[in-house]
């Protein structure tokens, strides 16, 4: 089976732990207690195609105190779900930073990233980043640093009702694999 290291990057209390809680069925937490440096646990995850492999999902400290140490967890990372607080528009116009920082840190020749819109169960009660800004933020996303070649995935997920908890998971495990396959490929191709 096939094993990812793969990361949940973003501001401080967007819901990285909640999501990650959430997916591994541990429930949902109402109150917020902030990661301190990173957490970590294991799952398998099955594919779109019926494949399974063993996800490592790191769940990143997003508070700046935890700026000058976060560049350690990053290594060896296959992949990462940043996540904004439709909430929060701050939280949404960081994601470029911790795409940056993902990138600079990883040094992945290809970065498969999912974009995660969380705590959608509160677009009724609040003011929120639209599902539009969303799709356009992760478009611009994949015409930056894609160049067009490949569709930074979006999804919109709440933590505390699971909406599309699995799904974002999967999303970024299919993302893993088929960019690391793609990748390999053209390798292949070139060793030639």
């Amino acid at each position: 089976m096939r094993m990812f290291k793969v990361l949940l990057c973003g501001d401080g209390g967007v819901g990285k732990t909640s999501l990650r809680r959430t997916y591994l069925g541990r429930g949902f937490e109402k109150d917020y207690i902030a990661t301190i440096g990173a957490d970590f646990a294991t799952t398998d995850i099955e594919l779109t195609n019926g494949q399974k492999c063993s996800f490592t999902i790191w769940d990143i400290a997003g508070q700046q105190i935890f700026e000058h140490i976060r560049p350690t967890f990053y290594s060896g990372a296959s992949g990462a779900c940043i996540l904004y607080d439709v909430t929060r528009p701050k939280t949404h116009k960081n994601v470029h930073n911790w795409l940056l920082e993902f990138m600079l840190f990883c040094n992945l020749e290809f970065f498969p990233v999912v974009i995660l819109a969380n705590k959608i169960d509160l677009r009724k009660e609040l003011f929120t980043v639209s599902t539009l800004e969303g799709e356009e933020l992760a478009k611009g996303i994949s015409m930056k640093y894609y160049k067009g070649n490949w569709t930074v995935p979006f999804v919109e997920t709440s933590a505390k009702t699971g909406d599309n908890v699995k799904r974002a998971f999967k999303t970024l495990a299919d993302s893993v694999v088929e960019l690391q396959d793609e990748f390999a490929a053209q390798r292949a191709i070139s060793s030639n």
